[in-house]
């Protein structure tokens, strides 16, 4: 398993999936429950003060795997291990920009980028738009918090978006 590999498991997998998604879920439905007399549970709270905000944390992991794809998953990354190593240096230059070139005619590698940075880049607008409303109100009451909902919502969405993007590189070498 590559570098690539790995980064992936890690934000997509045991961060986004497994932490960040299912947090702003449970997040999402006690809004739902939420009435404007009513106070702000304390969960409510510790996802606003601090889980949302996990995002700036993770996001250059995300942009690393975006950027760094096509280059560590090109299956001419192969020609190194140690079955090809008797191949001359320049044998494995030309044939690994030959599989490099057949691996991006047979995939869909640009689409796959493009979506991923499409997807990535419209959650962080919304990130950073929900980040200035909270840092222009500092007391988040039932009321407020309310007319937040469909903005949260609609950052939840671009999130599992942005995940199912990243969920699209394959995990493996495409060798065919």
């Amino acid at each position: 398993m590559n570098t690539w590999q790995k980064r992936r498991i890690e934000f997509n997998h045991d961060w986004m999936k497994n932490k960040y998604l299912i947090s702003m879920d449970a997040f999402i439905v006690r809004m739902h429950d939420l009435k404007e007399s009513s106070g702000v549970s304390e969960r409510l709270e510790e996802f606003i003060n601090n889980r949302f905000f996990e995002w700036d944390n993770h996001k250059k992991d995300a942009e690393w795997l975006i950027e760094n794809y096509e280059h560590q998953m090109s299956p001419k990354v192969c020609l190194n291990s140690d079955i090809l190593k008797y191949y001359s240096e320049e044998d494995k230059e030309w044939m690994g920009e030959l599989i490099h070139k057949l691996w991006l005619i047979r995939n869909p590698v640009d689409e796959w980028i493009d979506d991923s940075n499409e997807a990535f880049n419209k959650v962080e607008k919304l990130f950073q738009d929900i980040k200035a409303q909270l840092s222009r109100h500092k007391q988040h009451n039932a009321k407020y918090l309310l007319s937040m909902k469909a903005v949260f919502e609609n950052f939840c969405e671009a999130c599992i978006n942005f995940s199912e993007t990243i969920s699209q590189f394959p995990n493996k070498y495409l060798v065919a």
